[in-house]
Formats: structure tokens, sequence, C-alpha cells
């Protein structure tokens, strides 16, 4: 799992909570309050990644 941010221009853009700029490649993975893995996607370092 990577470590990561919310992007200015998330912020600016008004969906701050689905935007994040990553930290270090690895993968975001998105998980239910089960810690079931609903999604996994591979990401390099300084990328943007957003949810939908």
């Amino acid at each position: 799992m990577v470590c990561f941010t919310m992007t200015l221009a998330a912020e600016e853009c008004g969906s701050c909570d689905k935007i994040f700029k990553i930290a270090s490649a690895g993968r975001v993975e998105v998980v239910n309050a089960a810690g079931e893995v609903l999604l996994t996607h591979n990401v390099g370092r300084g990328g943007i990644w957003r949810a939908t």
C-alpha cells in the first residue's frame, strides 16, 4: 500500500475527497468496512490517482 496526499488541484475543483497525489510507487487499495479489497490499482511515485 502507498502513502498519498490530497492534491491542491483537487481542492480547487471541489472533489478533494476523491483525488490523491501518490507519495511512493506501489498500489492503491480500496477496502470496505469488512476489510475486503474492492479495487487495486498499481501507481507510480508522484502520480495523481482519482477514485471514481
